[in-house]
């Protein structure tokens, strides 16, 4: 049921996470050695330094995908579907050509993100609500977010109307877009509105120093901040997430970028939390 029908209150203001703290509580000394022996980012190499990816398997059906074994939520069918991922490793990429492509019909549509950054060429309109810091800052004390951060100089959250809005469409899932830090704030939103929640992470599947080249071609920068969230965001992720997807840059026969081959995984995914159960 939506609350501003029934004329329930908004619930209460939120702070906006500063994650630019929250990054520096990484561990320096795993991320030397996994730069040193130029590992690649995947489950079982990350493992040896972060124990939560212990518990991830590979998926024999869908590849390059894997599946939390021991903190799952084994046996239910989502109502919303977290993606998450560091900046530039195509989470979004991947949501849009799913949806976009008509991958997933009409049984998944994407949550408006709220944003105070500026819009990237050729980005849809209508998958971020962009504004100002102001009225960002004036939504998370009025409640209107259910989570919020700030990353670098903007900030980035999820207005509580906007899912609302995605669930009176009837879409069987609602995918939203998000990061290691909001996970928390949204799984606990949703456990309270009795939706089903599961979170599927993104990992660019290459060693550290070719993720940050990518970074830098995607973004045009690979600043000391950009650095630090990519490794929070990858030491943490397995905590919060039910299954992994590798996103490893591909390239058509002209050498262009081609993520089709992740957008039919990812779109996978989407079926099989769907309509089988996670």
């Amino acid at each position: 049921m939506n609350p501003y029908e029934d004329g329930r209150s908004l619930q209460p203001g939120i702070e906006i996470i500063d994650t630019n703290e929250i990054i520096k509580n990484i561990d320096h000394d795993a991320w030397q050695d996994l730069l040193k022996n130029n590992y690649p980012l995947r489950p079982e190499y990350l493992a040896r330094y972060f124990s939560p990816y212990a518990n991830f398997a590979i998926d024999r059906e869908i590849p390059l995908t894997y599946w939390n074994t021991f903190g799952s939520r084994g046996g239910i069918n989502p109502n919303e579907i977290g993606v998450i991922g560091p900046s530039a490793t195509g989470k979004d990429t991947l949501i849009d050509l799913v949806l976009q492509s008509n991958m997933c019909g009409d049984y998944a549509i994407a949550i408006g993100t709220a944003t105070s950054r500026k819009p990237r060429d050729h980005e849809k309109p209508d998958a971020y609500a962009f504004t100002d810091q102001s009225t960002f800052a004036e939504w998370a004390r009025n409640g209107e977010l259910i989570e919020a951060v700030r990353q670098g100089n903007d900030c980035y959250g999820t207005r509580e109307d906007s899912v609302f809005a995605a669930l009176q469409t009837g879409a069987s899932s609602l995918i939203w877009r998000g990061d290691v830090v909001g996970v928390p704030r949204m799984e606990q939103w949703c456990q309270a509105q009795r939706i089903p929640f599961v979170c599927i992470g993104i990992l660019p599947g290459l060693p550290l120093s070719q993720s940050l080249d990518w970074v830098l071609k995607k973004r045009g920068q690979t600043d000391e901040w950009r650095a630090k969230k990519l490794k929070y965001e990858i030491q943490h992720m397995a905590e919060v997430a039910d299954v992994i997807l590798l996103n490893p840059p591909s390239y058509d026969e002209h050498g262009n970028p081609d993520p089709n081959l992740a957008a039919v995984n990812l779109a996978s995914l989407i079926y099989r939390l769907t309509y089988i159960g996670a």
